[in-house]
């Protein structure tokens, strides 16, 4: 079950974020316009936010086991279609990646806290850890791979041999089912999960830690490059913020499910998330915007895997898991919906970044505040 889910948490990440880096070869071959390109970035967060709160029902009905392997067999589709068929593919595609990617999202969670009760933490870790690998290697190799002949059609492509062999080993997990109660009586009997003040803020936490990382993503190399930075090493700077995220992402889940209050941990994040923007805020010398980046990337490993942990930890079993999950992130990936764009609209405004990373900074704060409350040792 271990190995299934760490391929499972590669393949949600490393179908999604292969996009980014061949965006303008793919604007430029198939004639985008910039807000065509920006809706496809935004399409599977979208996607993240309908899908998120159906999941959980979804799982219930067909079998969590079953529904994470629906999931993968339409990550696999949505990239066959939108590396073959042009425009309407592309957008088909990458909005079916979306669905699939959201069922898979909210539900690995559950599955950890159903197969690894006592492990929730160590585990988050493992996951969390080959999304942010994927991450990372979509980031590195798509645009070489690219370049070898294949175009940007076959460098998307190339990853559903991934998600195929993921869905071939998942095979044996399918009849997998958190719940042997009837699912109607037991949605029957649940308290609203949006009435939980827990709930949400487990949910802001994720949600608003989330937006910093797409905030973040996509614009730091933008605000690099004007501060002075050459457009290279700007995207050299930038693969630091995901590179440097991979040893907090692992070490600090684990240490946080060894303890019954986590606000510790989750205040470290929000730390070094404000720690970070401050410190891009104040300069833009080299070496203070390649301190920021590094300290962000920690933050991300930080605050990222202990979101996903939370909806693990917060939880008194599977099905619990999977209702906090799947409200977590539908709210959360709305929230982070916005992020980029708020801050590229602020910018506008204003003749540099600081009104933009500002709102960045408000919302560390926000998320601090809210992490003091989903740390304590509760559950929704």
């Amino acid at each position: 079950m271990m190995l299934s889910i760490i391929l499972a948490a590669f393949c949600l990440r490393i179908i999604i974020t292969g996009v980014g880096p061949l965006l303008p070869e793919i604007t430029a071959n198939l004639g985008l316009t910039g807000r065509s390109s920006g809706l496809l970035t935004t399409l599977p967060l979208l996607a993240f936010a309908v899908v998120s709160p159906l999941a959980g029902k979804i799982g219930r009905r067909q079998g969590e086991g079953k529904t994470i392997l629906i999931g993968l067999c339409l990550i696999l589709l949505g990239t066959v279609l939108r590396s073959t068929l042009g425009v309407p593919g592309l957008f088909l595609g990458t909005a079916i990646v979306g669905i699939g990617t959201a069922l898979g999202n909210v539900l690995l969670p559950a599955v950890v806290k159903a197969e690894y009760p006592t492990r929730v933490g160590q585990v988050t870790a493992y996951y969390t850890v080959a999304m942010v690998a994927a991450a990372a290697i979509g980031l590195a190799l798509n645009v070489p791979l690219s370049g070898t002949g294949l175009g940007w059609n076959g460098a998307l492509l190339v990853w559903g041999i991934a998600v195929v062999i993921t869905g071939l080993i998942w095979r044996k997990n399918a009849s997998l089912r958190l719940s042997t109660s009837n699912p109607t009586e037991t949605e029957g009997r649940e308290k609203p999960i949006w009435k939980s003040g827990l709930a949400w803020c487990v949910t802001l936490y994720f949600g608003i830690n989330s937006m910093i990382f797409y905030a973040v993503i996509g614009w730091l190399p933008t605000i690099l490059q004007s501060a002075g930075m050459q457009s290279g090493t700007a995207g050299i700077v930038t693969s630091l913020y995901q590179v440097v995220s991979l040893a907090p992402s692992l070490l600090v889940p684990t240490l946080a499910g060894k303890c019954r209050d986590q606000r510790g941990w989750l205040m470290l994040g929000s730390v070094l998330n404000i720690i970070g923007i401050i410190t891009l805020m104040s300069s833009t010398a080299a070496a203070a915007q390649v301190t920021a980046t590094i300290i962000l990337g920690l933050a991300n490993g930080c605050a990222f895997s202990m979101g996903l942990a939370l909806m693990g930890f917060r939880a008194r079993d599977a099905v619990e898991a999977a209702r906090l999950s799947g409200f977590a992130q539908s709210v959360g990936y709305a929230l982070a919906a916005t992020g980029p764009m708020v801050v590229g609209w602020l910018h506008d405004l204003t003749p540099n970044w600081n009104i933009g990373l500002g709102y960045i900074l408000f919302a560390s704060v926000v998320a601090l505040l809210a992490g003091q409350k989903a740390g304590r040792d509760e559950t929704v």
